[in-house]
């Protein structure tokens, strides 16, 4: 499987749990940090893994925009 971003891993994930054998290539070797870090909590049932990490629950965001505006909330 060439590509190991959200949607070739998924795939790939797909395919291992059919019985296939896999190989997943990714060509960009450079770390990229998508959506901040931040993964939706129905991600979780898709990798349940994910719940072994060390997470932390957010109580909060704030986003900036080009033009110096920000809005900031409490969740």
């Amino acid at each position: 499987m060439s590509g190991a971003g959200p949607s070739g891993s998924h795939c790939a994930k797909i395919l291992v749990e059919a019985g296939f054998k896999v190989a997943l290539i990714e060509k960009n070797t450079r770390w990229r940090k998508p959506c901040g870090g931040a993964v939706h909590s129905s991600v979780v049932n898709l990798y349940p893994q994910l719940k072994n990490l060390n997470s932390q629950k957010v109580i909060g965001v704030v986003m900036h925009s080009a033009a110096w505006y920000y809005y900031a909330i409490t969740i």
